[in-house]
């Protein structure tokens, strides 16, 4: 088996350019020569994981799978883990979405050193925006509660009825008009975070890491062998984290590692049209926390 300190497993879903662009920078700025990046393809219906393959074929730092279906997000991850598991020995295997760009030029370097301080299971960098902005991880510092949950179903379900039904737009600023003067009218009674102010400035520990990008570590293997399945799309985060926690693993955040996230860029191309894409998003968020339900009763949470 060939040897590596770090494998990228790297989803693509009819988004060739970001995907090359997320490859190339990876390749460009990685502190050893001693990696591989494993491009899953989710059955692009554009013909773009073809074209990631002829576009790879014959560099020895890449290669492309190309799944028969659609499998959804952590499905199609643990097509690209499975295929590293099998044929590599790694110490780390990372996750990032094919629109994030690789910018740490120390990334396995200051891998090594948090790993042997904490022996993390799960490693989030800091994320930086094209808005400028740097506090996107970690997304929450409490676990997803039963209650939340159930009350975000509801809000979801709300959604697609007013999408449905045309009035989402006019609901939407009649809640905007009310809460000018009530500001706690509609308010979410399920508020997860209580982050300090700069919380995305220094180093923490068992909070809930961003799925735009994500390391995972041989302690998270030694309990696992792939990711969960459950959700088609959205909520991975949260089912991460429960299953880490559950085991007495730890999550990291290290902001010392930095990457570019541009967001949102393959559930944009998927779907076109702004009302279906929010009512296809709400559609998929029931299903994932559903699943997350699902998980804590498995857990006894």
């Amino acid at each position: 088996m060939r040897k590596f300190k770090v494998v990228f497993v790297v989803l693509n879903y009819m988004n060739y350019d970001d995907t090359v662009e997320c490859v190339d920078s990876i390749c460009e700025n990685i502190d050893t020569d001693r990696f591989h990046i494993v491009i899953v393809d989710n059955n692009s219906p554009d013909g773009s994981g073809r074209q990631l393959e002829k576009r790879f074929t014959g560099n020895k730092y890449v290669t492309v799978l190309l799944n028969d279906e659609n499998e959804g997000v952590s499905k199609g991850w643990n097509n690209g883990i499975c295929y590293a598991k099998e044929n590599f020995t790694f110490d780390f295997l990372a996750v990032p979405n094919n629109d994030t760009l690789f910018i740490e030029k120390e990334f396995c370097k200051k891998l090594d050193e948090e790993y042997k301080n904490s022996e993390f299971a799960v490693l989030g960098p800091m994320v930086l925006t094209p808005e400028g902005r740097c506090d996107d991880n970690p997304i929450f510092d409490t676990p997803y509660t039963r209650e939340k949950a159930l009350y975000d179903i509801k809000q979801h379900e709300k959604k697609i009825k007013q999408l449905k039904s045309g009035t989402y737009s006019l609901c939407r600023r009649w809640r905007g008009i009310v809460r000018k003067f009530n500001r706690k009218a509609y308010a979410n009674p399920y508020i997860r975070n209580n982050r300090k102010e700069g919380f995305f400035l220094y180093r923490q520990e068992n909070v809930v890491l961003h799925g735009c990008f994500f390391v995972l570590s041989k302690r998270f293997f030694e309990k696992f062998e792939m990711l969960d399945v459950r959700s088609f799309m959205y909520a991975e985060e949260d089912i991460l984290y429960m299953h880490v926690i559950h085991e007495g693993l730890k999550t990291v955040y290290l902001p010392d590692i930095k990457i570019y996230h541009k967001g949102d860029r393959s559930t944009s191309k998927a779907t076109t049209n702004h009302k279906a894409k929010e009512i296809f998003r709400s559609q998929e968020s029931i299903k994932a926390i559903k699943g997350y339900l699902g998980l804590l009763d498995e857990l006894g949470e």
